[in-house]
Formats: structure tokens, sequence, C-alpha cells
């Protein structure tokens, strides 16, 4: 086989391998268990008060809400801090693990062979570039793996937060009869 043709499958792999640790992110975070905190504090006392906020599907009909005499609950709350985890499950690690290390072999060996200038043989000659070779790939794919994993989590944790914000804001957001009955109310008893 020409060099040329073994440089084109051998990249186009590493593209094929960048492409599935995408989908591999996208996968974990459709099936990710996510636990929200939120930190609130309270306007009359400050003390703060730990909330967890359960996931609920936008198109839900919430009859709770209903109830037009009583303002809502969290309005006396003033929101100070939004925390989520999402947790991953083992396997896509795993999956990142061999992802990366596929990238790793390749394009270790690509750099090492000079583009396949070399041979299998005349690349690996003796066992210092064996043990180079294999050092590398450890160390590159822990690197690999590690910063994927970092870079998924914090992409996945930062849209988290943004749906939880959206979340709270539909939450805070009062009905206008709630909030004008309370105003009525606190101005009818200040005046007498």
């Amino acid at each position: 086989m020409p060099r040329k043709t073994k440089n084109i499958i051998m990249i186009l792999v590493i593209i094929i391998m960048l492409c599935s640790i995408g989908l591999t992110g996208y996968f974990a975070n459709k099936n990710s268990n996510t636990t929200q905190k939120i930190q609130i504090n309270s306007s009359s006392n400050n003390q703060k008060i730990p909330t967890e906020i359960p996931q609920e599907k936008p198109n839900e009909d919430n009859s709770k809400n209903n109830n037009t005499n009583k303002p809502p609950m969290h309005n006396d709350f003033e929101r100070k801090n939004v925390t989520n985890k999402t947790s991953i499950d083992w396997y896509y690690y795993l999956l990142f693990g061999i992802e990366s290390l596929i990238i790793v072999l390749i394009l270790v060996y690509l750099i090492m062979s000079k583009f396949n200038k070399k041979t299998y043989k005349e690349t690996f000659i003796n066992t210092d570039k064996k043990i180079i070779y294999i050092l590398l790939v450890i160390i590159l794919t822990t690197v690999l793996t590690s910063g994927t994993i970092t870079t998924v989590s914090k992409i996945f944790n930062s849209n988290n937060q943004i749906e939880t914000k959206e979340i709270l804001n539909q939450r805070q957001i009062p009905n206008n009869n709630q909030h004008n009955y309370s105003n009525t109310k606190d101005t009818n008893t200040s005046d007498n």
C-alpha cells in the first residue's frame, strides 16, 4: 500500500474517533443523572436554605399553582447559587478511554514513523523506541481521556445550569392576580 494512502486512512480513523468522542459525550449527557441544588437566602433573616429542585417537563399542567388567593411560597426568597452535578455512567468513561487510546496509538505511530516514511520494523528497531512508544501512549491517553471527561462535564454542567435557571424563572414568575392580591392586601392593612 502506498505511503499516501496509509496516511489518509490513518488520518480518517483519527477524525472518525474524534467524532465518536463527540457522540459519546452527547449520549452521556442524554443518559446522565443530574442532581440540582439551589442555595437561597431568606430576605427576612438571611439564613441559607439548601433546596433540591426536581426536573419538570415543560408540557405538564401544574394544578397546584391554580390557587389565586395565596402568593407563591418562594416570593420571600432570592436565588443565591445554583449547583448541578452530572454523574456519567462508568461505561462512558471506558468508551472515552478506548477512543483516546486509538487516537493516540495512531498519532504517536505517525509521528515516530515520520508519516509512514519508515516501515514498522524501522520505526521500532530497538527496545528504546518501543519503550518510548509505550510510555508516550500511556501518558497521552491519560491526558486525552481526562481532558475529554473534564470538558464534557463542564459543557453539560453549564447546559444544565441554564436549564435550571429557566425552570427557576418559570417558577418564580407569579401570576398577576396573586401578585396584585398580596399588594392590595398589604396596602389595605397599612391604611387601617
